[in-house]
């Protein structure tokens, strides 16, 4: 599912996504460093080489897979530390049954 959220002073919207990150899936660090979560990026970055360095690619599938569980919760968190609010009631249900569950 998606959901919109905008910044209630610069009134940037942000579509994200609820549920297992498909893209952190296949495209690795590449998710985070678009959206701009250049930390998280460099972190996968590591993990992705040394996983294909040191174990022939699994250690980076397996890498890829438990953060794409985990990458649009952290994302969606990081937003609303920022500042960001769900547009309309709607979405916030569906943010708000996403991180809840």
């Amino acid at each position: 599912m998606k959901a919109l959220m905008r910044h209630p002073y610069t009134g940037r919207v942000k579509e994200v996504k609820c549920g297992f990150s498909f893209t952190a899936l296949f495209w690795g660090f590449l998710t985070p460093l678009f959206r701009g979560d250049f930390f998280v990026a460099f972190i996968l970055f590591i993990l992705d080489v040394s996983g294909i360095m040191f174990s022939f690619g699994t250690l980076a599938i397996v890498a890829n897979t438990i953060f794409g569980y985990f990458y649009n919760r952290m994302y969606i968190k990081k937003l609303f530390r920022k500042g960001y609010d769900p547009i309309s009631y709607h979405d916030g249900l569906i943010i708000d049954h996403y991180l809840n569950t």
